[in-house]
Order: C-alpha cells, then structure tokens, then sequence
C-alpha cells in the first residue's frame, strides 16, 4: 500500500468554504482504471449540475512532495479537451 494525497480545484464559492486536500491508502499495483473509480469515491470530487463537468488528473510536485491534482474545466466537451491536450503533448 502507499499513500497518495489529492487535492482539486473549486467550482464555486460556496465550494470554497471546506478544503479539498485528502489523502489515502492505495494498492501500489492498482490499475489506473480502478485508481481514477477511487479517487472518484473516496475524495470530494465534486457534483456539478447536469452532471456535464470536465476534469482533468494531473500528478503535481509541490515542496518536494506530490499529489494528484483534479483540475476543473467547466462543462468543456470532453472530446475537445482530450484533441487539444493531444495536440500539446505532439507539439502541435
């Protein structure tokens, strides 16, 4: 087992008023599949209305620890997201 922490972004000021800093224990040979359905249901990834929200998991060095990172992108179209980060990564 290893601990990872997790943190994401707000989606509103009433969503400001808790953290959203947690950690917990993982099976280090976990798939992702199954690591992204906990992070799901352990953290406080939050519920938007319409259920339309895009994130993305980002894995961040921060004072020589890191933490996985759920970054709120709105109700952006997935697809989009995924093209244009694909995009990025080719250098394009």
């Amino acid at each position: 087992m290893i601990k990872i922490k997790f943190n994401r972004d707000s989606v509103c000021l009433d969503d400001d008023i808790n953290s959203h800093e947690t950690s917990f224990d993982v099976d280090e040979k976990m798939t992702i599949d199954d690591f992204i359905g906990l992070l799901y249901s352990k953290s406080n990834i939050a519920r938007i209305a319409g259920g339309e929200a895009t994130w993305i998991l980002q894995l961040r060095s921060i004072y020589n620890s890191s933490e996985f990172y759920a970054k709120y992108l709105g109700q952006k179209d997935p697809e989009v997201v995924y093209n244009n980060l694909k995009q990025l990564r080719l250098g394009y």
